[in-house]
């Protein structure tokens, strides 16, 4: 698994810190990594406090120093402490379509996947939970 990092020029893929670990076991050993399943296939991912969203590992969240247990009724969840009492919210997006996004923008060919890759690395740190 790598990330895009688009800093310079050509941009290029990198590997992602726990993107090194093949299988579930070796990724697991570390602490600052979770085995992603809602992919497919599964990956190791780095570590966020949606690891520990099922009701049975409340208290793991909660040793977790960067994780807070929040207790909804309708949505009980393992969050950041800044994001565990807000509202759930829908995010729409209105990305311009105009002539100028063809043209080049930046190191990218055309605005749309500048505009698209910005929004997909902004999207990857937000605690989504839908």
């Amino acid at each position: 698994i790598c990330h895009w990092d688009t800093t310079g020029t050509p941009p290029v893929c990198t590997q992602t810190p726990c993107g090194g670990y093949p299988t579930q076991l070796a990724c697991e050993k570390d602490d600052k990594c979770m085995w992603q399943t809602k992919a497919n296939p599964a990956y190791c991912a780095v570590k966020t406090c949606e690891k520990y969203n099922n009701p049975k590992d409340e208290c793991k969240c909660n040793k977790d120093p960067d994780c807070t247990w929040v207790s909804d009724a309708t949505n009980p969840h393992c969050a950041i402490p800044s994001m565990a009492q807000c509202p759930d919210l829908d995010v729409a997006f209105v990305i311009d379509g105009s002539g100028s996004m063809w043209r080049s923008f930046g190191r990218h060919a055309h605005g749309f996947t500048a505009l698209l890759e910005m929004l997909r690395d902004w999207v990857k740190t937000l605690p989504l939970t839908g």
